[in-house]
């Protein structure tokens, strides 16, 4: 196993950091359609606020 570890470690690296990668991209993909559903009620408010 330790020759294994020594053998192949960048690769190893590689993949924590592409799984690490990969979540903050998720992440951010999720927090941007959070802000967008936000930002498209806040506009509906104030359009029919400005209606009125």
């Amino acid at each position: 196993m330790e020759q294994f570890l020594h053998d192949n470690s960048i690769f190893i690296v590689l993949t924590i950091v592409a799984v690490i990668l990969a979540g903050i991209f998720a992440y951010m993909f999720a927090i941007d359609r959070k802000i967008t559903k936000l930002e498209k009620t806040i506009a509906d408010e104030l359009e029919s606020i400005d209606k009125i």
